[in-house]
């Protein structure tokens, strides 16, 4: 397989030092597969059928709905939060559907946020995009209070990208958003790379030191449901769907996870101390799905947690 060259990444060297000094002195959390290519990789993600997106969408309609009904008759206009929105296109298609709410996109990145703004923003009068750290919101953009709150909030595929500690941070900057007993909605997966058997004994060293030596979190849906409570919900309920791909759809699988990888290249060089070892990893990894593999699973899970006033009050 031919060899990744570096060069071509429009991405900055980043080591494991800086991402731990970065996080010291600003709270906004590392996305290490930032690209300037990353807004079309969302993109065409968004519409993978393997990933079964609808099972989440079907959930927070129910919950919108039940919020909705809660409502008193005067006042049935909804404010809801996608926090970590990334293209945007998943709120779009919730936006067209639900035209009487309002929704709002935040995310870190400010490219994502402007491609966001001029694709969907300007066909959908309801729906806006704001680039906003969640976790230091006042310092990002002085419009939004520390009363700013939401009747729902949508959080999906972003725990994986933070480390644990940074990970209950964002999940008490949710909390001090939403309306109390109203709804947010957290969606990851058990693990990131899949389930899978193989019998290269390297492929499965390089994973466990990623796994151990990352700035993210490979297995954040297993945390999630505790870190839920931890924050003081008064309930989470919790749906788990396995996602099983098989012959064509592991080979299209496995052009999507080199496209992941190849993103995140200066991180993987900088965990795996050399350019020689990330390459290695990536061919093995990549080779092992499209010609070895015959089942490749993850398990999602959704959880849909609420905090009553006081919870939502702790500090």
């Amino acid at each position: 397989m031919k060899k990744l060259r570096t060069s071509k990444y429009a991405v900055p060297r980043l080591t494991l030092a800086d991402a731990t000094t970065s996080r010291q002195r600003d709270p906004a959390p590392i996305y290490i597969l930032e690209s300037a290519k990353e807004f079309y990789r969302l993109e065409q993600q968004s519409r993978v059928t393997a990933y079964r997106f609808e099972t989440e969408e079907n959930l927070f309609r129910k919950e919108v709905q039940k919020r909705l009904n809660s409502k008193s008759n005067s006042s049935t206009e909804l404010k809801i939060l996608d926090a970590g929105c990334g293209s945007g296109s998943y709120f779009a298609r919730l936006a067209r559907e639900f035209s009487m709410f309002q929704f709002e996109g935040w995310d870190q990145a400010e490219d994502r946020i402007r491609q966001a703004s001029r694709l969907y923003a300007t066909t959908h009068q309801n729906l806006t995009f704001h680039r906003i750290n969640i976790l230091n919101i006042e310092k990002n953009d002085p419009r939004f209070k520390s009363d700013t709150r939401f009747d729902a909030i949508f959080c999906r595929f972003v725990l994986q990208h933070l480390q644990p500690p940074v990970q209950k941070n964002w999940i008490r900057a949710l909390r001090q958003r939403i309306n109390p007993g109203s709804p947010i909605m957290v969606v990851d997966l058990d693990s990131v790379l899949g389930h899978f058997h193989t019998e290269d004994s390297r492929l499965l060293r390089q994973m466990k030191t990623l796994e151990e030596k990352l700035p993210i979190d490979l297995h954040a849906g297993k945390r999630m449901p505790q870190l839920l409570w931890e924050a003081g919900a008064t309930s989470v309920e919790l749906t788990i769907e396995p996602l099983i791909l098989q012959g064509k759809e592991i080979r299209a699988e496995s052009v999507r996870m080199q496209a992941r990888l190849e993103h995140a290249f200066p991180t993987l060089k900088a965990t795996l101390s050399s350019e020689r070892e990330a390459n290695d990893f990536i061919d093995r990894y990549i080779r092992f799905l499209k010609f070895e593999c015959r089942c490749l699973y993850f398990t999602k899970l959704i959880a849909v947690a609420r905090f009553t006033k006081k919870g939502i009050e702790r500090s």
